[in-house]
């Protein structure tokens, strides 16, 4: 790396390096956006989809006695898709549901262990 190597370097510009940070972050929040509406449409077509295959799979078991094979498994499979990518978008905007049974146990059973646990326990 001698002096060819450092003819090959653009010249630097003042405000280059912010400007090109600039436009990663407006780059990265419009492929964020673009990926929060993707997985929206996932988690609504894969519900729509475990339902359908739900109701199909009750309608061939007992109405027509003729269950179709693999059905129940394709159902599963749609299902845990569907869970975990619904689990990841309830973090993502922090609007998962939390199970706060703290209070039944720190009442009832064993105090002090439950209160000097309970900042652990809370999120």
């Amino acid at each position: 790396m001698g002096r060819q190597a450092d003819r090959r370097l653009p010249p630097k510009e003042k405000g280059a390096t912010s400007m090109t940070w600039g436009r990663l972050k407006e780059i990265c929040g419009y492929v964020d956006s673009v990926l929060d509406k993707l997985w929206t449409v996932f988690i609504t077509l894969g519900g729509a989809l475990l339902t359908l295959t739900v109701v199909l799979q009750v309608f061939l078991r007992y109405v027509l006695k003729s269950p179709l094979f693999g059905l129940e498994e394709f159902s599963r499979l749609i299902g845990v898709w569907v869970y975990f990518l619904g689990a990841v978008f309830g973090t993502r905007f922090d609007s998962m549901s939390r199970a706060m049974w703290q209070h039944v146990f720190s009442k009832h059973r064993v105090p002090g262990l439950f209160l000097a646990s309970r900042p652990g326990f809370s999120a």
